[in-house]
């Protein structure tokens, strides 16, 4: 099934490409969860529009943005996810261009956030507390 996303960071709208994220813990020889939940980062690679919004991000150590990525069925046009996160750093970013191919400029980053919502699961770093 094919999808559609897009990351919505200060009220603006951005047509991601690809994107991933990732919670872990440390689990005993029987499997059971011996640790918090950790992780939370957010991999995104995004087409460039010509705004600096995201290597602005990055270059400030101390900015931090909240919002939102939305995935839907392109189909039925209908909301199918949506992962919200507040209070994140970026703390990696790479613009890239390539003339051949569909894409031709595309931003890639990550995010390391205070809290991250996906439905009506939330988790929170703890290097924020």
């Amino acid at each position: 099934m094919p999808f559609k996303a897009n990351l919505e960071v200060d009220s603006t709208p951005f047509r991601v490409l690809e994107c991933s994220y990732n919670f872990e813990r440390d689990y005993d020889q029987f499997g059971k969860p011996s640790s918090e939940v950790r992780g939370g980062t957010i991999d995104i690679t995004v087409e460039t529009t010509g705004t600096t919004l995201f290597s602005s991000w990055m270059m400030s150590s101390k900015l931090r943005k909240s919002g939102k990525i939305i995935f839907e069925d392109p189909t039925e046009d209908a909301e199918l996810k949506v992962v919200e996160f507040e209070d994140a750093y970026m703390v990696n970013y790479e613009e890239s261009f390539g003339s051949k191919g569909e894409n031709g400029m595309v931003e890639s980053f990550r995010l390391s956030a205070k809290k991250i919502i996906i439905g009506d699961g939330t988790h929170e770093n703890s290097w924020y507390k």
